[in-house]
């Protein structure tokens, strides 16, 4: 006699939820339904997209080498194994990226640092060479296209199962402390486990529970003009020196930058906000950079 299912409730459809549904749904004692908000704009659809897999923190290095292991078994397309490059252009800078070839060694993982002449050669549209920069080149970082990521995650649950609701979750519902359901706009639905996916709209979703110091900011990205798409794609280049990065996006150019102060904003519906006028600076001083 069969086990009954579980009701498992994921709140939130990103690359996070997505990837829980269809790593979970391969569970037959599981009945897992994922909530999408149908009018949100995710922080998963608007990021840059590179992966870059070292990380300071070695359980995040191994986190980063199991997420790309996964995306190559996805549809093309999904990730490009484009590659990463770091660029720095003072002692200090080059002595970092010499500790970084170090530790992505120690890692596993393939890197090679290389001259401004060898950089420029793998980025010309973006690295001009000189007589003092280096450049750490990372062949098997790449960039992620996070809606074909969602899309395949999807479509694996929902092959396993799993069912998708376009609708916001408006709080968890307990009793006794334990977990009994989510409550949304049409009514609750009956869960023991919840999982809760939203990112930056989580502290909102759990204020009853816990206090979640998750703070939304604001990141300026633009994408450039468009032009003809280039024959052989650029790795995702970065300058850490100068909080500057940028990328191939095959039919434009996208760069961003952190040398701005933090900009707090609001989540409410959307993660993708009109333009700040505090970014400015830092945007021009990037785009004279790519």
């Amino acid at each position: 006699m069969s086990s009954p299912q579980t009701n498992l409730i994921i709140i939130g459809a990103g690359v996070v939820g997505s990837a829980l549904a269809h790593t979970l749904s391969s569970n037959p004692s599981l009945s897992i339904t994922v909530l999408s908000p149908p009018s949100h704009t995710t922080s998963t659809s608007l990021a840059p997209g590179l992966v870059g897999q070292l990380n300071a923190l070695p359980a995040l290095t191994t986190l980063a080498k199991t997420s790309v292991k996964a995306y190559l078994t996805l549809p093309p397309g999904a990730f490009s194994a484009v590659g990463g490059l770091e660029i720095a252009s003072t002692p200090e800078g080059i002595e970092i990226l010499e500790e970084r070839l170090k530790l992505a060694h120690a890692a596993g993982l393939e890197a090679k640092l290389l001259s401004s002449d060898e950089a420029a050669k793998l980025a010309p549209q973006f690295v001009k060479p000189d007589e003092i920069s280096k450049g750490l080149y990372f062949p098997t970082d790449g960039v992620a296209e996070p809606s074909r990521i969602v899309d395949a995650f999807q479509s694996s649950a929902l092959a396993n199962g799993a069912t998708f609701l376009p609708t916001t979750a408006l709080s968890i519902q307990r009793a006794n402390g334990i977990v009994t359901g989510v409550t949304t706009p049409t009514g609750t639905l009956p869960a023991s486990k919840v999982i809760v996916a939203t990112g930056i709209w989580s502290p909102a979703l759990l204020e009853d529970l816990l206090h979640l110091p998750v703070i939304p900011v604001a990141h300026p990205y633009l994408h450039g003009p468009s032009r003809a798409v280039r024959e052989k794609e650029s790795p995702f280049v970065r300058w850490p020196e100068k909080g500057v990065y940028a990328r191939d996006h095959g039919e434009c150019d996208g760069f961003g930058t952190y040398e701005h102060v933090p900009v707090a904003v609001p989540a409410e519906e959307s993660a993708k906000k009109e333009w700040d006028g505090r970014f400015d600076g830092a945007v021009g001083r990037a785009d004279r950079m790519c």
